[in-house]
């Protein structure tokens, strides 16, 4: 899918979208599975963790032109059978503020990638912070260090590359 920043630059995103369903008056529906019980809060959303049911809900709106809208947009997560958050645009996705907001942060994250900026720093975590858990299958293959935290921290939003 093609997205552009609020500056016209483009940039290309792949994903697979877990779970589209069609109500009634043909409006769609979007789900992402998540296997953590860990709820996803908007704030999370417009920092950068949680930008795929945003980014779906648009990528639904262009590659399905034939359905009115979308319904709605969340994530589920499995072990709570719990929602967070819903996004549910009153017209195209690409006109809802949350939905603008994970573009373009969406939109840092690639330029940051671009100028070769992309620190080790875990996302939101079960644990209750941005620490990664006390014991983790990957932690031979991990370059989180307390020194890449350290430096990211000092970064916040990580708005390093504008």
């Amino acid at each position: 899918m093609e997205l552009q920043d609020a500056d016209g630059i483009s940039y290309y995103l792949h994903g697979v979208i877990d779970r589209v369903d069609q109500d009634s008056d043909g409006r769609i529906r979007i789900v992402d599975y998540k296997s953590g019980s860990a709820p996803f809060s908007k704030r999370d959303m417009e920092q950068g963790l949680a930008l795929q049911t945003a980014l779906y809900a648009i990528a639904a709106h262009q590659l399905l032109p034939n359905h009115p809208s979308v319904a709605e947009s969340y994530f589920l997560h499995i072990p709570s059978r719990k929602t967070s958050p819903k996004i549910a645009p009153s017209g195209p996705p690409d006109a809802d503020e949350t939905v603008r907001q994970a573009v373009e942060q969406a939109a840092r994250f690639v330029r940051q990638i671009r100028a070769g900026y992309f620190p080790s720093l875990p996302g939101k975590s079960e644990y209750g912070s941005t620490a990664c858990a006390k014991s983790c299958a990957f932690a031979p293959l991990c370059r989180v260090t307390r020194q890449s935290l350290t430096k990211a921290r000092r970064n916040p939003g990580n708005q390093r590359v504008k």
